[in-house]
């Protein structure tokens, strides 16, 4: 006989759960989008809030981002709204590719910056430009 511990059909939790073991999932799974705002041109990424952000870049304007918070094994999406000359710069945590380093598209238009991490201490960058 198999025993029913409870009903999952409507399971919230608050907090961290942690499983170990393979999990299967059948359905659709998503997060919370976090929009971030450009504060003495830095944009502030803490990690541990969620995997989907937004910013909107300012014209003719650097915007350092910096993220914290890097948890080992975690992807992250960054939509970047862009208009004409905007620049952004990074941490040397951030890692990009030698010789390719993202540049933000020169026209109006939406950037994907992926970050992805394996320690707490680096996240490695792909980013996908001008998205129509």
């Amino acid at each position: 006989t198999t025993a029913s511990y409870f009903n999952t059909s409507n399971l919230a939790t608050t907090g961290s759960v942690a499983f170990t073991g393979n999990q299967i999932v059948t359905g659709s799974t998503r997060g919370n989008v976090t929009a971030l705002s450009i504060t003495s041109n830095t944009a502030s990424i803490d990690l541990s809030v969620g995997n989907f952000f937004t910013l909107q870049l300012v014209s003719g304007s650097n915007t350092y981002i910096n993220p914290s918070n890097i948890l080992p094994g975690q992807t992250s999406i960054l939509t970047l709204s862009t208009t004409g000359s905007a620049t952004v710069s990074w941490p040397s945590s951030v890692k990009q590719p030698s010789g390719s380093a993202y540049v933000p598209t020169t026209t109006t238009g939406v950037d994907i910056v992926t970050l992805a991490s394996v320690n707490t201490s680096s996240l490695y960058v792909v980013s996908v430009k001008n998205m129509i």
